[in-house]
């Protein structure tokens, strides 16, 4: 019995869309929540040095994107996936001290965000703006839970 390999993609987007099946499909809830972990470190990290630090929430932001940069492979977790993770994690953690409170409540916002991730991040793919508008979403979702509360 012969079997027929699969064509070889002949562009980059069918590469990408090709691997990001992959990806998907390899993830477990391990690499899952590491992904939350790093998306809610970042965050803590963000709103610490904007907040605590009185650093700009830009270079705040800026700064953890940059650390965030060595991160290495994780397990089945590609470093690309990672440093995006990061930049969620620290879009989400420019939320000002005004709205946001307390290290509880940037807990739970970068919780959220890790799970609005890993829930709808592949669903995005290819479209601009994607990593700002998961920590939007989380952001707006978060603050709503506050309010709630």
């Amino acid at each position: 019995m012969t079997t027929k390999e699969q064509p070889l993609p002949s562009s980059h987007s069918q590469m990408s869309a090709v691997n990001d099946r992959g990806e998907q499909q390899a993830m477990g809830v391990a690499s899952m929540l590491v992904r939350i972990m790093v998306i809610t470190f970042a965050a803590l990290a963000t709103f610490i040095l904007a907040d605590g630090a009185n650093i700009h929430t830009v270079v705040a932001s800026a700064l953890i994107g940059l650390f965030g940069s060595f991160l290495p492979r994780i397990g089945a977790i590609p470093a690309p996936i990672l440093h995006g993770d990061v930049f969620i994690g620290s879009f989400a953690g420019m939320c000002s001290g005004s709205i946001i409170l307390g290290m509880n409540e940037v807990l739970a916002l970068g919780v959220m965000a890790g799970g609005v991730t890993v829930i709808v991040g592949s669903w995005l793919t290819g479209l601009g703006g994607r990593l700002g508008s998961i920590a939007f979403i989380a952001s707006v979702v978060s603050f709503g839970e506050i309010t709630l509360w």
